[in-house]
């Protein structure tokens, strides 16, 4: 998707008559306005993919029940407390949250203030972050055996199998490397927050200022954006970008990766808002801050 810096050099897309905001998941849309409201660009799918995973033969062999939607942070935690234990051998952690991004991109906080450019290291929400990251590792044995691996996205869920719960990229693996017994849950929420999904930002559908044919484009984006069209990826498993009810139903009919899985919980919680800080993608500040976290 784009950032609001760089809308400017895309046309203004509200002459399409397929641009109806009622269509688009509210969040979404919103990553393609600049800070006046115009449309500049549109998104094409919903790239928030990241839902709770949980190893299904680990919940059986330790008698513990399976997780479930709409669970909050800290009843994960609690969760993981029961099953980070010793199977046959073999070590299990609990719960591994992998990608740092994906929690600060929940709450929508940015990692320097959008005014001064300084550190925001001490707002509230990174506080929340911080406090949530501390008790998931204060677990006894719940940390990773490579360290340098913590709060990344890993294969210790998926080819090790010894984490019974996390965040992974389950297209980012050959199906084939998912053939354990698997399923999931929604994306933990905060007790004391929105109900919110990490906002990772999708493929956004722009015109440029150069395009020599923008009709054309139009129709092109136009059917991209489609029932159609938007159906078809659906049940291909590419989470749609527009809302209704009947098109997400079908997600992942055509995908085998999700024949029986709990694909509703794609759904459960919308994308958090945006953050619109083009800065932000020019400093450190995810290593920096990643750092800090696993040295405390």
């Amino acid at each position: 998707m784009f950032e609001q810096g760089e809308l400017s050099d895309f046309r203004l897309l509200t002459n399409s008559n397929e641009v109806i905001p009622e269509r688009f998941e509210p969040n979404l849309f919103a990553w393609g306005k600049d800070e006046n409201g115009a449309v500049y660009a549109l998104p094409y799918n919903n790239a928030n993919e990241f839902p709770l995973f949980y190893n299904k033969s680990i919940f059986d062999k330790l008698g513990v029940p399976y997780p479930s939607d709409k669970m909050t942070w800290e009843d994960v935690i609690g969760l993981a407390e029961k099953v980070t234990a010793n199977i046959d051998g073999k070590r299990i952690h609990g719960f591994d949250p992998a990608d740092l991004a994906l929690m600060r991109m929940q709450l929508a906080v940015l990692y320097l203030d959008s005014k001064t450019g300084q550190p925001n290291l001490l707002h509230q929400d990174w506080m929340k972050i911080t406090r949530t990251v501390k008790k998931i590792y204060a677990l006894k044995e719940n940390i990773l055996p490579d360290k340098k691996r913590l709060l990344r996205f890993n294969g210790y869920f998926v080819r090790h199998q010894t984490v019974a719960m996390g965040m992974i990229c389950a297209s980012c693996f050959d199906p084939k490397d998912l053939s354990f017994e698997w399923d999931i849950v929604s994306y933990p929420i905060y007790e004391d927050g929105p109900a919110w999904n990490a906002n990772i930002p999708g493929l956004g559908l722009a015109i440029s200022t150069n395009c020599s044919d923008p009709d054309a484009t139009i129709e092109v984006v136009s059917y991209l954006i489609s029932d159609d069209h938007q159906r078809r990826n659906a049940r291909n498993g590419i989470r749609p970008s527009i809302i209704d009810p009947r098109i997400h139903a079908e997600f992942g009919m055509n995908n085998p990766l999700y024949y029986g899985k709990n694909i509703a919980s794609f759904s459960i919680h919308s994308p958090a808002p945006p953050h619109k800080n083009k800065f932000e993608r020019d400093w450190n500040g995810y290593n920096i801050i990643r750092s800090s976290l696993i040295e405390k």
